[in-house]
């Protein structure tokens, strides 16, 4: 079993932001430990910004840490979104993140790549079994990150945590509306359109349970696709 909890904040995002950014905490516990330990130091994953590197530019880039105060991992937003001029003033990741928090592994993506099924899978394929999901998507497309967020669980088979920003100002409304989103594509957990703290509890064994029940990786065809 472990417990999550994800927080929406407004991003430090420059005015043009769009599918961009937030932050999110995770706190995780073994199956030997007490869920109410709340005195325990959390996980972060994953707090987006700009990170600016001398040489490559400047990234959309989701850090995290563990109990210990660790930078455990580091993503850059692999995909730009052009709507918002992101080609113009962002450099690109160049590789897919996988990480640990309390042993569970993970993976991370930003906002626009949730759009992107295939690179999502990969994740999968390399063993997460929660992705998390820091975004600043917008209220006209508040019924995608829904959807979206919904599908990404089911076809993958594993546990979405995602936190959206909530809020508004010059460039736009931002509807919240933070999920955590089981296997089967239950939603575990909504937000609402305000900023707050919010728990739930993951039972992980509804991994192994979905995957042996509608047997998706075993039944892939790869050479074809």
């Amino acid at each position: 079993m472990s417990s999550g909890i994800v927080r929406n904040e407004g991003a430090r995002t420059p005015d043009k932001a769009d599918e961009c950014s937030t932050i999110g905490n995770f706190q995780a516990t073994g199956a030997g430990e007490k869920e109410s330990n709340v005195d325990r130091p959390q996980s972060g994953a994953a707090g987006t910004w700009s990170s600016p590197n001398k040489k490559e530019g400047v990234f959309n880039s989701s850090y995290v840490i563990n109990r210990e105060g660790e930078i455990v991992a580091r993503y850059d937003k692999v995909h730009r979104f052009r709507l918002m001029e992101e080609d113009r003033y962002l450099s690109p990741g160049r590789e897919t993140v996988t990480f640990k928090l309390d042993d569970i592994p993970c993976g991370v993506i930003i906002c626009y790549d949730l759009r992107f099924p295939e690179f999502v899978r990969k994740l999968a394929l390399m063993g997460a079994k929660i992705l998390f999901v820091p975004a600043q998507w917008p209220k006209p497309r508040e019924a995608h990150w829904k959807l979206l967020n919904i599908v990404r669980a089911i076809e993958n088979q594993f546990f979405v945590v995602a936190v959206n920003r909530a809020g508004r100002d010059k460039s736009g409304d931002f509807p919240g509306m933070s999920l955590v989103v089981d296997p089967w594509g239950e939603v575990l957990l909504e937000g609402s359109d305000k900023q707050e703290v919010l728990t739930t509890t993951l039972d992980l064994s509804r991994i192994d349970h979905a995957r042996q029940k509608i047997t998706v990786f075993e039944d892939r065809r790869p050479e074809l696709y």
